[in-house]
């Protein structure tokens, strides 16, 4: 209400100073219900003067400034702390344009994977978008998520595999083993190999992998392998018999 362009760094400084809680709770209309929510939460931390106890504030929030600190400043800071995006994700699929997100996994661990479950977050808002429309990209959108398995446990993500084919978008996670998805759960393995139509599988080194693919292939080999064979033969008395006799083998 205050102002639609919010940063990490002006939430940082909401919960680690004073005054600017003050000046926010002041900026509020009297009578709204964001100005109303806000003097609730406030008023948790105030002492008998009416001084927000920041310290108290940030004991009970956990460790939240420090985790906002990593997208407030720094490298990562520099990239998302910014009130005008320069890219549209939906503007992006919707004109087939070439996106691609650099995600320095080794030199910065947690920051890139971060990065990587915000870009995640995204899409799925694009599949979900796309889906309430008749036009669908044409062709279908193709995204290359490279080493997913760093990211993949990011909650919601099986849902992303499920839904996206709905929305003409095409996923592609890659990983050099399986065994890289262990942070993911059961749940969400298994809704990304199940929604993995085609699945390319190089030489694997780890047994654990090799072991798992080779049994994923047996299983799937068995699914479009069928074979069935039927046999009849029957005889039926004339209509005026009162038992008809028939008998059948299939």
């Amino acid at each position: 209400r205050v102002n639609p362009y919010v940063t990490f760094n002006d939430l940082y400084l909401a919960i680690t100073t004073p005054p600017v809680l003050e000046w926010l709770n002041a900026q509020m209309t009297p009578g709204t219900e964001e100005g109303a929510a806000l003097m609730a939460f406030l008023s948790n931390y105030q002492n008998q003067q009416g001084r927000l106890n920041v310290d108290h504030l940030k004991r009970v929030t956990g460790g939240t400034s420090l985790h906002l600190s990593a997208y407030a400043w720094g490298s990562l800071g520099k990239i998302i702390n910014h009130t005008a995006p320069t890219l549209d994700l939906l503007e992006a699929v919707e004109r087939g344009q070439i996106v691609y997100v650099a995600l320095p996994i080794l030199a910065q661990t947690e920051e890139a994977i971060a990065m990587a479950r915000m870009l995640i977050a995204d899409l799925k808002q694009v599949v979900g978008i796309l889906q309430q429309r008749e036009e669908k990209p044409v062709p279908p959108f193709l995204v290359l998520m490279d080493e997913a398995s760093a990211y993949a446990n990011i909650q919601g993500i099986e849902r992303l595999f499920e839904q996206a084919r709905s929305a003409n978008i095409a996923l592609v996670a890659t990983s050099q083993v399986l065994s890289g998805f262990a942070q993911s759960t059961p749940t969400q393995l298994d809704f990304i190999l199940g929604n993995t139509a085609t699945k390319i599988i190089m030489a694997l080194g780890d047994f654990t992998s090799a072991e798992s693919m080779a049994d994923t292939i047996g299983q799937e080999l068995a699914w479009f392998q069928t074979e069935s064979q039927g046999k009849q033969k029957g005889t039926t008395a004339q209509w005026v018999s009162p038992l008809p006799h028939q008998a059948s083998k299939g």
